[in-house]
């Protein structure tokens, strides 16, 4: 028979070995990251700070493309987990107004190590337009924030900069 004090040992021994396992592959991230950051810039790529409509847009047979607007203020980054975002009727009928909801921050890494996430929110609409319908009246702002990773978001982190170490090793990092 298992008593609780070994049950407590097991569970103890295990959040050493997590704890250990972060602490690994946050450093070997960060080694990665200082790498490709001398090696290949190119591979962290700018991140918009918001989305709207298109502007001068004027067929009005087709729905506004999204726009999005960088700033310098929003660091280059490699994504390990892309955002996700949905958006939830705020009107009743087949063309409704909307807002946007995040739902995972995703993973973002910055040349310097540190590990972000994006919350998007906002408003826009479904519209109706000749050819289909289609969103329109976006208004959409992308807050990057910092978020401490967690074990899985590590374990992404490093395949993903594996990923993009070994494009430039020629496949030798793989």
């Amino acid at each position: 028979m298992i008593t609780i004090e070994q049950l407590e040992a097991l569970a103890a021994q295990a959040e050493n070995d997590n704890a250990a396992e972060y602490g690994r592959l946050l450093r070997l991230c960060r080694v990665m990251v200082r790498i490709l950051a001398a090696r290949q810039p190119a591979v962290f790529l700018s991140r918009a700070s918001s989305i709207t409509d298109e502007s001068g847009h004027f067929d009005n047979s087709y729905p506004p493309k999204a726009e999005h607007h960088y700033e310098h203020a929003v660091p280059r980054m490699i994504q390990v987990r892309a955002y996700e975002s949905e958006d939830v009727p705020t009107s009743g009928g087949f063309y409704y107004s909307w807002r946007r909801q995040t739902s995972d921050l995703g993973c973002y890494i910055s040349k310097g190590g540190t590990f972000y996430g994006c919350n998007a929110t906002g408003t826009g609409r479904l519209g109706r337009y000749a050819a289909h319908p289609g969103d329109c009246d976006r208004d959409i702002t992308l807050d990057w924030s910092r978020i401490e990773p967690t074990l899985d978001d590590l374990r992404e982190a490093v395949e993903t900069l594996r990923g993009k170490m070994a494009e430039f090793l020629g496949g030798a990092a793989a």
